[in-house]
């Protein structure tokens, strides 16, 4: 659960037993309320760009690509992560 700092980490149990969709050992953990936020902004670490607040975005800083702002193929990935052009020839998700 992104919702987690490192250190604390709660694996799930594979119990669900109100069958609610939320692991038992995250019922009442706390951190599902109040989501971990680095930064300390308005957004939670799970939904922002930048969740260290150093100007950097998390994608690019993870090594993930680089935003070129540009979708060649069409697939709604930018390019800068997308090594698919999309013709059927090579297989992945994308395709």
């Amino acid at each position: 659960v992104e919702a987690q700092t490192t250190d604390s980490y709660t694996p799930p149990s594979g119990i669900d037993n109100n069958n609610n969709g939320i692991d038992d050992a995250y019922e009442n953990a706390g951190f599902i309320d109040s989501p971990e936020n680095t930064d300390t902004d308005i957004t939670p670490d799970y939904l922002d760009t930048d969740s260290d607040d150093d100007g950097v975005n998390d994608l690019e800083e993870a090594g993930q690509g680089t935003f070129t702002g540009t979708d060649t193929d069409g697939d709604g990935l930018d390019d800068g992560f997308d090594t698919s052009d999309d013709t059927g020839v090579e297989p992945d998700v994308n395709d």
